[in-house]
């Protein structure tokens, strides 16, 4: 059997929707038993009141692993084509709390084809003054089958366009990277230090048209895209992380969470092993 190590330049997190059903402190001990060394939490884990937010700190800190990112709640994934004061002001609300948490990163994911490109850019400068004021930056997330913005390019052009890439990155997954028809070559447009975090997965054996980011998502370098070679082009380019994994299965959601917490590590360690011995 392939041995399995945390590759040493690189820090691997877990994304808690791959155990959605899992109860928080159950996806902070099963990440932790695994060897994950942070969280990507979905912000719906989060309790609405302070004792909520204390309590992921305490298990934050009982289990050595930092919030790393947050993704949010689902009525705010309209963000990119339906902003109003009453989105505004839940947004406001919550990025302090995000921010109490550690978290460096807030994930804005584009989910459906409504609204034009230009209203998106509008719609990210907001979200990204709103964040910027408490120390978080936006991780701009394209979708591999939404096709406004399933193209790297077009990410790219859209954060550039931003002019501040203190406040705005791109958060790269390889399943939406692929799905979306992306090339290695694409990369080279991407400036390294815009990446913000990568997310490690991969897809089910289907036809490319049929896979659907909420479905089809499997461990690493088990499906059908070149996971590794996604990694080493980006750690080529001087990318260390942090590398998430982020899995939405229903076969996954209904075995043991510990177990699949643990397949998720070992599949991501020995993915970025073999890019790391692709790069020597």
């Amino acid at each position: 059997m392939e041995a399995v190590r945390q590759p040493t330049a690189n820090r691997l997190l877990l994304d808690t929707v791959t155990i959605r059903h899992a109860s928080l402190d159950h996806k902070f001990q099963f990440a932790a038993q695994a060897g994950f060394r942070g969280l990507e939490l979905w912000a719906d884990d989060i309790g609405p009141d302070p004792v909520d937010l204390s309590h992921v700190r305490d298990l934050s800190n009982t289990f050595g692993l930092p919030v790393d990112s947050i993704c949010p709640p689902v009525a705010w994934l309209r963000w990119h084509h339906d902003w109003d004061d009453a989105l505004e002001a839940e947004i406001e609300r919550h990025l302090p709390r995000y921010a109490a948490l550690g978290a460096r990163i807030l994930i804005a994911p584009i989910t459906s084809e409504h609204g034009s490109l230009a209203t998106t850019a509008r719609n990210l400068d907001r979200l990204s003054r709103l964040a910027a004021e408490h120390g978080l930056r936006i991780g701009l997330e394209p979708i591999g089958h939404i096709r406004k913005l399933a193209k790297l390019a077009d990410a790219v052009d859209l954060i550039r366009g931003q002019g501040d890439s203190d406040t705005i990155g791109l958060v790269l997954d390889v399943f939406h990277f692929y799905r979306g028809g992306n090339a290695l070559t694409d990369l080279d447009r991407v400036d390294p230090h815009s990446i913000l975090a990568v997310h490690v997965d991969d897809a089910a054996d289907l036809p490319l048209d049929q896979l659907l980011g909420y479905r089809h998502r499997v461990l690493p370098g088990e499906g059908i895209f070149d996971v590794v070679g996604l990694c080493a082009a980006i750690a080529r380019r001087g990318f260390v992380g942090p590398y998430i994994v982020e899995l939405l299965n229903e076969e996954y959601l209904r075995a043991d969470p510990a177990a699949i917490s643990a397949a998720a590590y070992r599949s991501a360690c020995r993915v970025l092993a073999r890019a790391e011995v692709r790069l020597s």
